[in-house]
């Protein structure tokens, strides 16, 4: 026994008479899944439509004409894997990623969504990703650089320190919204490493912002993790984060020259280290003896050169006293690794 077609629910009397008209139905007659199945194409330009609601069902619909209306939401075409040329010129569409799951829209397709408000992710995500699989697209790229936060002129690293410094942050018109959901989180952070120019490479920024370490940067990646991303600049961004991690992490573990040195009476003692660990740094006389130990305590792996990060010593021994000038030894044990060099004080 044969299952009877369903009826189509068209909301929008507009959209009802254009389908209407290009099936040959009288005015308010019943239209079934089976009959709307059977559109191929559909023009209805102009014509005060605002809801899609119904076309889901055009499953062998090629061809859509419906620009210039009052349409916001698209995803009722989400599914109509059978198109190949969309126009939805002049509406008040933002977003368009209903249209990047739709395999119709592939090699030879064609979309037109010019003078439409399209926020930055339709127009630096979704275009981008319907353009890779060959779909021409005319639109208005009215979004310049949605991802230069810090109004430094470049993507670059420091935007990303912008970004992060605001992740949780809800509300309109967020300069670091970048995909203007209304919420700064882990998508704005790597849409904005997905837009760095090569100019703005990890290796590029040696002089990276110091609240910038190694242990945010595995700490994003974990999150982006949980993305579904799919999006060529999404998963660009996400391999320039991995960059920034590798350029954020020593090759090897290494003590530094201590700064300044000659010194009187402090300075700072410099290190690397190439994976976490427990850091001890000890501090002898020239005759051997133990001056002053200090335990820095458990340590990601990172580089430790800035006088915010370096370990410090005021030339004062374990019961607070200020050593004689001469020559000392610092020793760093790490782990397996240790190392040691001399510095002077002078007075």
């Amino acid at each position: 026994m044969m299952a009877t077609a369903q009826t189509v629910d068209i909301p929008d009397p507009n959209l009802r008479a254009a389908i209407e008209k290009t099936l040959g139905k009288t005015s308010g007659e019943t239209i079934t899944t089976t009959e709307i199945a059977n559109l191929t194409h559909l023009s209805a330009t102009g014509s005060n439509i605002s809801d899609l609601t119904g076309l889901e069902h055009a499953t062998n619909l090629t061809t859509l004409w419906i620009g210039s209306n009052a349409i916001s939401d698209i995803s009722p075409l989400a599914r109509l894997n059978q198109l190949t040329w969309l126009d939805l010129r002049g509406n008040a569409i933002s977003d368009i990623s209903p249209l990047v799951a739709n395999t119709g829209l592939g090699r030879k397709g064609s979309l037109i969504v010019t003078a439409n408000p399209l926020n930055s992710a339709s127009i630096n995500i979704h275009i981008p990703a319907l353009q890779s699989r060959g779909v021409k697209v005319q639109f208005d790229d009215i979004v310049a650089q949605p991802a230069e936060v810090n109004g430094d002129g470049i993507v670059n690293i420091f935007d990303l320190v912008s970004v992060a410094s605001q992740f949780g942050k809800q509300g309109q018109n967020l300069v670091e919204d970048v995909n203007r959901d209304g919420v700064v989180d882990i998508l704005d952070l790597v849409l904005v490493a997905g837009m760095f120019g090569e100019a703005a490479a990890p290796s590029a920024h040696p002089q990276a912002p110091e609240t910038l370490t190694a242990a945010v940067v595995r700490g994003w990646l974990t999150d982006a993790e949980t993305l579904e991303i799919r999006d060529p600049i999404m998963i660009r961004g996400v391999e320039v984060l991995q960059q920034l991690l590798a350029s954020l992490t020593p090759v090897e573990t290494e003590l530094l020259a201590n700064y300044p040195n000659p010194f009187n009476p402090e300075t700072w003692i410099p290190y690397r280290l190439a994976e976490d660990a427990f850091v001890i740094l000890s501090i002898y006389d020239r005759d051997g003896h133990v001056v002053h130990t200090i335990d820095v305590g458990y340590q990601g792996a990172a580089v430790y050169e800035s006088r915010s990060k370096a370990v410090y010593w005021d030339s004062k021994n374990e019961v607070g006293e200020q050593v004689a000038s001469g020559v000392y030894f610092y020793h760093l044990s790490v782990g397996n690794y240790s190392a040691t060099r001399k510095m002077l004080i002078l007075k």
